[in-house]
């Protein structure tokens, strides 16, 4: 499941030289989490460019493939020197992804240099039984 930065460089220039600069990536456990648009579109895993399944992408007959053991289904971009036909299906992915997921933690945070971390806690105070008085046992 390893990747190598070579072919992450390769489909880092691929997608500027269609239009989209604002391409990012992360690395994560041997592959690279791809966004653009700050919306996370699939990754490289195993030197394979996989997006995620949205609607309309159908068109495109790209193989469904499990990027690593019990992972959803991914669609194979087989298109990577192809800069139109990556441009396509890019572009339908994140408008589809954009259709879908309309909430904040769909989109990848800016970086500013902090991080907030949220804990909630439950407390629950339960009184405490009283116990029976003791008697005097007197013989």
């Amino acid at each position: 499941m390893v990747s190598t930065k070579g072919y992450l460089d390769y489909v880092l220039e691929q997608l500027e030289a269609a239009g989209f600069n604002d391409a990012r990536c992360r690395a994560m456990m041997g592959g690279y989490l791809l966004y653009v648009d700050s919306v996370l579109i699939g990754g490289i895993y195993d030197d394979r460019l996989l997006v995620k399944i949205v609607p309309g992408g159908e068109k495109f007959g790209m193989e469904e493939v499990v990027p690593y053991p019990n992972a959803k289904k991914m669609w194979l971009v087989g298109e990577v020197d192809d800069v139109e036909a990556l441009a396509d299906v890019v572009r339908v992915t994140v408008n589809g992804l954009k259709a879908i997921r309309q909430w904040p933690g769909a989109r990848l945070p800016e970086r500013s240099g902090e991080m907030t971390i949220t804990i909630n806690l439950l407390c629950i105070v339960v009184p405490r039984r009283k116990s029976a008085p003791k008697k005097n046992l007197v013989r």
